[in-house]
């Protein structure tokens, strides 16, 4: 060693007696440092700093976000102030689980993919049923579709309640025989239990759409339109009129979803229009009895087998329209999820609510959150 070289004074002072062989387990060392008091103080001294730290957080994200303003504004207001590690997924965290931004901020609709509606076989599978009005005083319109030949029965009526309704559905099911399924919306009147007793005793499924997806029975909303503007256009006549003469035209031209005439699927034949009284129909040829009936029923197998077709591919061209611009969501069960309102004079959406089950990938049964208990 060189005469220049400077140690310590502690070193090479002390003769080493003994050497330290045992090995040091991680619980020998943890029961040490429980045992040092001085450890001990470091320990609490760090747990306080971090509870200080996360109450400071939770103070800088609510003023960052007083405003109610979105992500970015959020953690701009704040890396200009305050700044720790995980600031901006804190932000992300903490604006998009606000109560208040989610009940009253409208987000640009993320539309879900929409579900195949099954295909029905045959006429009476199954119907729909709505309600049009009122088009003007005291006047309403129960609006019947059979899904399958697209034919459509109006009932005019005086009012909605579900003693009426019901009677209109006993007189359509003698008239046309006794539906599989009918699908309706969640106005009381179809939910009242004189409804629900018809359809029991009938045997008939009964089935609703969403209370917020009226899309769900579209074809019957899309009937609804049109009737309201024969309705209005025929302004000089009664309700009751104008209801026929739109029934008769409806069921009389070609229905675009399977290339027939509603009446022709439904009856096996074209019914008169009201102008055919003026206009002499095409005469058709005449047939026995027997050479009817057979042509009759091979006529309507063919028809019915080619409608089959036709729905499935107007099917698949619908639902990519549909879904062109949609987004799959898959929410899981115990995911929080808020439901658009209904009441113009409420937030626009209600909730929290938990997913508490899923029947198929495009429902899901959602429960009401506590939201003191959960900590929203």
């Amino acid at each position: 060693m060189s005469s220049d070289t400077i140690l310590p004074a502690s070193i090479n002072t002390q003769t080493i007696n003994a050497l330290i062989t045992q090995e040091l387990s991680d619980e020998i060392i943890l029961a040490a440092q429980d045992a040092d008091e001085d450890i001990q103080k470091i320990k609490s001294s760090l747990q306080e700093g971090k509870h200080k730290n996360k109450e400071k957080k939770k103070t800088a994200l609510q003023q960052a976000h007083l405003p109610h303003m979105g992500i970015d504004k959020t953690y701009f207001i704040l890396k200009e102030r305050v700044s720790w590690d995980g600031m901006y997924s804190d932000t992300v965290n903490y604006v998009t689980s606000c109560i208040s931004c989610c009940q009253y901020k409208r987000k640009p609709p993320q539309k879900q993919a929409y579900g195949q509606t099954p295909i029905p076989t045959k006429p009476g599978d199954f119907i729909s049923i709505d309600i049009v009005g009122p088009v003007r005083p005291n006047n309403y319109v129960l609006t019947v579709l059979d899904h399958f030949s697209k034919h459509a029965e109006l009932f005019p009526i005086s009012n909605k309640q579900a003693p009426t309704i019901a009677r209109k559905i006993i007189q359509y099911i003698t008239t046309f025989g006794r539906p599989g399924m009918i699908l309706s919306d969640l106005g009381t009147q179809f939910t009242a239990n004189i409804f629900k007793q018809i359809t029991s005793m009938t045997g008939i499924a009964l089935h609703h759409t969403t209370s917020r997806n009226p899309k769900a029975n579209g074809q019957s909303e899309r009937i609804n339109t049109s009737l309201k503007t024969t309705i209005l256009s025929l302004t000089d006549h009664k309700v009751d009129f104008a209801v026929a003469v739109h029934k008769s035209f409806y069921n009389g031209t070609k229905h675009s979803s399977h290339g027939f005439t509603p009446d022709i699927v439904h009856f096996g034949r074209n019914l008169s229009l009201i102008f055919d009284t003026i206009t002499a129909p095409i005469e058709t040829p005449l047939l026995t009895e027997e050479g009817y009936t057979n042509t009759l029923l091979s006529s309507l197998q063919a028809l019915q087998q080619q409608i089959r077709t036709n729905f499935e591919k107007q099917q698949d061209k619908q639902q990519a329209r549909l879904n062109s611009n949609t987004t799959q969501r898959a929410p899981k069960v115990g995911d929080v999820a808020y439901t658009l309102s209904d009441n113009q004079f409420r937030p626009e959406f209600d909730g929290p609510f938990e997913v508490i089950k899923k029947p198929n990938k495009h429902t899901c049964i959602i429960r009401e959150l506590d939201t003191q208990s959960t900590g929203f």
